[in-house]
C-alpha cells in the first residue's frame, strides 16, 4: 500500500474510533456552500456504490468531520470499505496491520 493510502487509512481509523470533538468553524454565509458540497459527496458515494466500485475513504472522512451527518451513507461506506479490506486480505493483495485492524473491528 502506498504511503498516501496508508495515511488515509490511518485517518479513517482515527475518524471511526475516536470521537470527533473539534470541528471546523463555518461562517453563516458558507453553510449553504458546505451543505451543497456534502450533498455532492453523498451523491458521488451513492453512484459509486451503485456501480460497485470501492468507496473513497476521503469522502467518509469528510462526512465524519462535518457537522451534519448522513449516518446511513456513512455506515454503508464503512461497511463497503471493511468488505473491500477483507476481500483484499483474502486475495493476498494487502496484509498490513491497518487493513487487519479494519477487518477485525
Amino acid at each position: 500500500m502506498d504511503r498516501g493510502r496508508m495515511a488515509l487509512a490511518v485517518l479513517l481509523l482515527l475518524c471511526v474510533w475516536l470521537p470527533v470533538s473539534l470541528q471546523c468553524s463555518v461562517s453563516e454565509n458558507q453553510i449553504g456552500q458546505v451543505t451543497r458540497l456534502l450533498n455532492i459527496m453523498v451523491q458521488s458515494e451513492k453512484s459509486s456504490a451503485a456501480s460497485g466500485s470501492t468507496p473513497n475513504p476521503s469522502i467518509l472522512l469528510a462526512l465524519r468531520l462535518a457537522s451534519y451527518h448522513d449516518t446511513a451513507t456513512e455506515r454503508a461506506m464503512l461497511g463497503r470499505l471493511q468488505a473491500d479490506a477483507v476481500k483484499r486480505v483474502q486475495e493476498g493483495k494487502e496484509s498490513d496491520s491497518t487493513t487487519n485492524q479494519l477487518t477485525t473491528n
